[in-house]
């Protein structure tokens, strides 16, 4: 977790949190600033900024890019029938002449507009930056003194070690007047760090007025497919004795995350629940569906037990073997995502042409325990790029 407002606090604490994919309870150590800022009424706020409101799905339109940030004034004029109680704060850039058309009334926030994202759009899992904008536009009628940008990606399901906190792999850059600067993570984690990344790019609005900001993301390989969610929000802190104080509700662009280099992972013949102290086969069959060659494909195994209270499975509990032209041959295991077991695959690499298949015929064996509650989990990977699971 890195330092946030809260500052390097070195103390750790335990939490337990809901396995919701695989129904364990699991406990997880995590800095005590993550704690903190979880528990501050979603990072607070208070006298320091309006309520947040709902998070809104929104996919804003197509429009051309900007290379550096653009300061647009523009003006709204209130209804006649509505008098603030205070004056507001005289605007910081010139604005232009009052329309004579009638302008509906202005949401008291800062508003995020996702820009060059249209519905339906999508991003290759380790395929090029994609580039895309926001838009922050001050609906109210005072002048915003400090805008902190923040854009982050929400929790995303198709990454494959999906316990606890699924989080997207990749990069997210931000366009600041001197050039791009890398985020520190493209996805929000568990805590609020994400609601500081805009501290150092942060600029002041007057009422009406809009700034737009370029930002580029590059998903890894590593990631499955599935629908990210990108947040967009403003924030007006942190001071030094107030959390973040959102200024406006946070907007969601959602696109498609696809892979067309993926390899595919097929069992051959579904196996019955292995018995305890007794083998049973399986084959499994991976391809390469692409147009070029996968350097790297091995095929992917991993063993769990996901009952909630059950006993955690020893590395030592479940012998995989593969049988190759010497007869069978055990494959290591190791501590994988979560609590699984998985099969170090490593001497199964090989290469795999456009359109080629190879076929592997395993047997699994349980040592000292039974089979009830046990699920096993196959797949593959290609160059990095992980097959859809399958299960048994």
């Amino acid at each position: 977790m890195r330092a946030t407002v809260f500052g390097r606090i070195e103390k750790n604490v335990t939490v337990a949190t809901n396995w919701t994919r695989r129904g364990r309870g699991l406990a997880v150590t995590v800095p005590l600033a993550a704690v903190l800022a979880v528990g501050l009424v979603g990072c607070g706020g208070g006298a320091a900024g309006p309520k947040a409101a709902p998070v809104a799905d929104l996919v804003s339109p197509l429009a051309s890019p900007s290379t550096s940030p653009v300061v647009t004034p523009t003006v709204a004029p209130s209804p006649s029938a509505t008098v603030p109680s205070t004056p507001p704060a005289q605007p910081a850039a010139v604005v232009s002449a009052k329309p004579s058309a009638p302008v509906a009334p202005m949401a008291k926030e800062v508003v995020a507009t996702f820009l060059g994202l249209p519905q339906g759009s999508q991003v290759q899992v380790g395929g090029p930056e994609v580039s895309f904008q926001v838009k922050w536009t001050n609906n109210t009628k005072t002048r915003q003194a400090k805008v902190a940008p923040a854009v982050s990606a929400m929790a995303y399901e198709g990454n494959p070690c999906n316990v606890v906190m699924p989080m997207v792999e990749g990069t997210l850059q931000r366009k600041d007047p001197g050039g791009w600067v890398k985020l520190p993570s493209l996805s929000q984690g568990t805590g609020m760090d994400h609601a500081g990344t805009g501290e150092a790019a942060a600029f002041a609005l007057g009422p009406g007025e809009s700034r737009t900001i370029q930002y580029r993301m590059q998903l890894a390989p590593t990631n499955g497919t599935g629908t990210l969610r990108l947040q967009a929000q403003a924030f007006d802190g942190p001071t030094l004795h107030s959390t973040f104080a959102r200024l406006g509700a946070a907007t969601v662009a959602k696109v498609a995350v696809v892979d067309k280099r993926r390899p595919t992972a097929v069992l051959v013949g579904r196996p019955t629940t292995p018995v305890a102290g007794q083998s049973k086969q399986f084959e499994l069959e991976i391809g390469n569906p692409t147009g070029t060659t996968m350097a790297k494909a091995a095929p992917t195994l991993h063993v769990m037990d996901p009952r909630e209270n059950a006993a955690p499975l020893g590395i030592g509990q479940v012998v995989f073997e593969v049988k190759d032209g010497a007869g069978w041959h055990r494959l290591p295991n190791e501590e994988g995502c979560g609590g699984w077991i998985a099969v170090v695959t490593e001497e199964l690499t090989h290469p795999l042409a456009p359109g080629a298949k190879k076929r592997y015929t395993f047997r699994v064996t349980t040592v000292g325990r039974g089979n009830a509650g046990l699920e096993y989990t196959v797949g593959a990977i290609g160059d990095a790029h992980p097959s859809a699971a399958e299960k048994f």
